[in-house]
């Protein structure tokens, strides 16, 4: 709209400057018209007195030219006055026009960036979210073994328990049953030592399995956290894109 304003300024320019033209070529014209008719007023007084009618007349229209050349005069200085209000204001359009156009550059420069910090955000909150993904597999992995190894080494604890209290008991039998029984407390014997090695080894291994879970459980809040931060960032730089387009559009 601006632009189209500066061009019916252009427009209205030229007209002036050629209405200026034209009344700066009467207003020579008029003064050569009263030059001629005072010269000719002059010869004619010393000619004739019978001639003073005409030179009345002549007169006449000496003043009248002499108004109209005063009026054409006014008129000029009028229309120079426009003209130099008028060239002010295109220049000024013409500087306002310019310096709207340097904002739109900047403008779009800007939601240039602000459209890559958004492709950006949106590349790395699916790689986060993938991430995020996988390690809670891997949690879910880490928490379905670690429940299979306590079920393990509690049932392994019952059986070592029940060892115990089976040798218990045939350490309290009469010497002839200890004898019969001697070749069952050494097989027992051998379970339960058995039964603790594995039960060793289970614990050591639901240590490693524990310590790896929780390890799995602070990166899952790390991800969590940046994901968060992330999709904060992403909301800020989406509304800042928003608001530059809506202040675009008001430009072009």
């Amino acid at each position: 709209m601006e632009h189209h304003a500066v061009l019916l300024m252009r427009t209205e320019l030229e007209r002036l400057r050629k209405e200026h033209r034209f009344m700066r070529e009467k207003a020579e014209e008029q003064k050569y018209i009263i030059t001629k008719l005072l010269s000719e007023s002059k010869r004619n007084n010393k000619e004739e007195v019978s001639k003073w009618h005409k030179q009345k007349k002549t007169e006449e229209v000496i003043k009248m030219l002499r108004t109209k050349l005063k009026d054409a005069a006014n008129k000029e200085n009028d229309i120079r006055e426009k003209l130099e209000k008028r060239e002010k204001r295109l220049d000024k359009s013409m500087k306002n026009e310019e310096s709207r156009q340097r904002e739109i550059e900047r403008m779009n420069k800007r939601l240039q960036d602000l459209k890559e910090q958004r492709d950006l955000a949106e590349n790395e909150s699916r790689q986060l979210s993938t991430s995020k993904d996988r390690m809670q597999a891997e949690l879910d992995r880490r928490e379905t073994e670690t429940t299979s190894l306590m079920a393990k080494v509690r049932k392994l604890e019952r059986t070592n328990a029940e060892l115990q209290l089976q040798l218990l008991d045939e350490k309290k039998q009469s010497p002839t049953d200890k004898h019969n029984l001697q070749d069952g407390m050494v097989t027992q014997s051998e379970q339960v030592e058995n039964i603790e090695c594995q039960l060793t080894a289970l614990r050591k291994e639901l240590e490693v399995v524990e310590m790896r879970h929780q390890t799995c459980q602070d990166k899952l809040a790390i991800l969590e956290k940046d994901h968060g931060t992330l999709i904060e960032e992403h909301s800020k730089v989406i509304r800042k894109l928003e608001i530059y387009i809506y202040i675009y559009n008001l430009y072009i």
